[in-house]
């Protein structure tokens, strides 16, 4: 289950990933309020089931009949509100990236695996198991769309990032560039080339999917990739990312004694269009002064977030 919003008094517009249809928008009819068939949660964005599905010829219209457990069922990952933050960050990728009736069996398959591993996360903060998690399913996800790279080399040279370099990242190709191949690149190849720190590169290199997760970055690595993906899944996507706010709600570093922690990176929305470089140049340079902030707070403090503020899965619901 990825999304569900309301349709009259007793009718549910919802939308699902499967693997053998893709992306599928469908309506529930009476389901409002139907605990014989969708009840326990069923239509809960985040829910894994098995759906009974109605399909009108090649109109794309469905029905979603009913939903029942079975054996690789699960129920979203809460009641964390960050862990619920997450998770709606991961159902609106599936969203924004697939396509409707298209079979999507790794997109499926990386999207049960990782709201599996959420579940299982301690969500307290900082979180930064659960976070790295969501940064490395982040990563492969738009791999699959299409929007990934090799982090881990120059895409020109083949060497390493080496901290503390600056770098380049490409949105339009995806590729990142060494600082000593930049000057060699035609001008029309280097368009859609923005400033990234090599510190960020290798961090979000060390990422394995959710299916097999890697150790936790530290805090001012894991701030740094949180801001670049915010930045980066809207400018390839052409559209803002409604769960966005809540991440940066919720994964915001407390306050430092030293220094006042930053107003806030430009949100999805600022990051608008395909190829807005000046939007994610401005979203890593934010980015750098979050994870500042987030090594002078350090990894334990501050208050726990007020599970009432947000709806479960971090608004993920539309």
């Amino acid at each position: 289950m990825l999304s569900r919003g309301r349709s009259g008094e007793q009718d549910l517009v919802v939308s699902f990933l499967t693997a053998e249809l893709g992306l599928l928008s469908a309506i529930a009819k009476n389901a409002a309020r139907s605990v014989r068939r969708f009840g326990g949660g069923l239509l809960d964005p985040g829910a894994v089931a098995f759906y009974e599905f109605r399909i009108r010829g090649d109109s794309g219209f469905c029905l979603v009949a009913r939903g029942e457990r079975g054996p690789g069922a699960s129920a979203p990952p809460g009641p964390s509100p960050v862990l619920g933050s997450l998770a709606a960050w991961a159902l609106e990728l599936a969203r924004v990236f697939e396509t409707p009736r298209t079979p999507a069996p790794e997109a499926f398959a990386a999207l049960k695996g990782h709201l599996r591993a959420l579940a299982l996360a301690d969500g307290g903060p900082p979180a930064l198991a659960a976070r790295s998690l969501s940064l490395g399913f982040t990563g492969k996800y738009l791999g699959l769309a299409g929007f990934g790279a090799p982090l881990s080399a120059c895409s020109v040279c083949g060497r390493p990032p080496r901290p503390p370099e600056d770098w380049a990242w490409d949105a339009l190709e995806p590729r990142a560039v060494c600082p000593s191949c930049l000057p060699r690149l035609d001008p029309a190849a280097a368009r859609g080339l923005a400033p990234v720190p090599a510190r960020l590169l290798a961090a979000l290199a060390s990422l394995s999917p959710s299916e097999s997760p890697s150790p936790p970055l530290p805090a001012p690595e894991a701030a740094l990739a949180e801001a670049f993906y915010r930045a980066l899944a809207p400018a390839v996507s052409g559209r803002p990312f409604l769960s966005a706010p809540s991440l940066e709600q919720y994964l915001a570093p407390p306050p430092a004694p030293e220094a006042a922690a930053p107003a806030g990176l430009p949100g999805a929305g600022a990051a608008g269009t395909p190829g807005d470089e000046e939007s994610l140049a401005e979203a890593l340079a934010a980015a750098e002064a979050l994870a500042e902030a987030e090594g002078l707070a350090g990894d334990g403090g501050g208050p726990a977030p007020d599970a009432g503020a947000l709806p479960h899965n971090g608004g993920g619901e539309t």
